[in-house]
């Protein structure tokens, strides 16, 4: 007997930045989990810095939500954001200006994107900074038009063999 199981596994999105520390890469910003270590940290970089995401495929995005480090009382968050999208390509040519936003709070910031754009990638160019020269954030989140938090997932395939042995007969 065979048997086939087609099942949806969670993966993290794709992350890339123009500065990280090297135990603190963009990627840990989208992995599905929202408490240190798991931060990426830019470590002293000059600003602005990027970090650009892959979704996987194209979404209608509502609104994007920033977890920031805070550690020791201090705030690691942004504080000036320009919002970029593309449904084409991650090049720099590609993306195009959705949105600038201020005024982040120290932990959760929801940065609501009202054109709803439709899009795979995004870049966040972050300007300035709640501390001069280091960026930190847990997670960012995405979300669609009906509030649901976009996840990326992929279909993985087994196959389990059952094989019956049968037991000899007795006379």
């Amino acid at each position: 007997i065979v048997y086939k199981f087609e099942a949806l596994r969670k993966r993290p999105f794709v992350a890339k930045a123009g500065a990280s520390m090297e135990e603190q890469p963009a990627s840990l910003a989208v992995d599905g989990i929202s408490q240190p270590p798991s931060t990426w940290i830019t470590g002293f970089a000059p600003l602005p810095v990027e970090i650009i995401v892959d979704l996987g495929d194209n979404y209608v995005v509502s609104k994007i939500i920033i977890n920031s480090l805070v550690e020791g009382g201090k705030s690691f968050a942004p504080n000036i954001v320009e919002v970029y999208t593309s449904d084409v390509g991650d090049k720099d040519s590609d993306f195009i200006k959705i949105t600038k936003f201020s005024g982040f709070a120290d932990h959760n910031t929801e940065i609501p994107l009202v054109t709803m754009p439709t899009f795979r990638w995004v870049k966040l160019l972050i300007t300035e900074g709640k501390q001069a020269n280091t960026i930190g954030i847990n997670e960012i989140k995405f979300y669609d038009e009906s509030g649901t938090q976009i996840i990326s997932y992929y279909r993985q395939e087994e196959t389990l063999s059952l094989i019956h042995i049968s037991e000899p007969t007795r006379p």
